[in-house]
């Protein structure tokens, strides 16, 4: 694994399709983030935690979601990676999609509660958040997860060259 973030790192593999990669992009990510800074855990909240994934996707948690707050995280990815027909994939951040009490439904829209363009899909299977033939202009997206009562906002765009 390559080393290139501030409090962990991944690597995972970009893809156009919802096959194994993303359930590698999923577990690579989560124990990622779970590393943290200064030997956090998952279950200890990590705000702040940054990953770098081996395709140079950045995932940020902001802030770490709970009922009373609502959860933050950035998304860049890496200028051209997002032109127009061409996409990514990343997994959401155990922090995000983790409850207590074992597994819950996990939704994810847009901001306005409709579901994701047809161009980004979530598979629920490994977590993961899939771009394929991203429009041009479709970045950057804000969208929702809720698991829980809990909501995260995601805010997905593409770095400056």
């Amino acid at each position: 694994m390559e080393q290139s973030s501030s409090s962990g790192s991944s690597s995972s593999g970009s893809s156009s399709s919802l096959g194994s990669s993303s359930s590698t992009a999923k577990s690579e990510t989560q124990n990622a983030v779970t590393s943290g800074q200064n030997g956090s855990t998952a279950n200890g909240g990590n705000a702040g935690s940054t990953i770098v994934t081996s395709t140079g996707i950045s995932i940020t948690l902001v802030q770490t979601p709970s009922v009373q707050q609502s959860g933050a995280i950035a998304v860049t990815v890496p200028k051209g990676m997002a032109a127009s027909g061409s996409g990514f994939s990343f997994a959401l951040p155990t922090q995000v999609v983790q409850v207590e009490g074992g597994a819950a439904p996990v939704q994810v829209t847009t901001t306005s509660g409709t579901p994701l363009p047809a161009w980004l899909q979530y598979s629920p299977e490994s977590h993961t958040i899939v771009a394929t033939a991203v429009p041009d202009g479709g970045l950057p997206i804000q969208v929702v997860v809720t698991v829980n009562g809990a909501s995260s906002t995601i805010v997905i765009s593409e770095g400056r060259s």
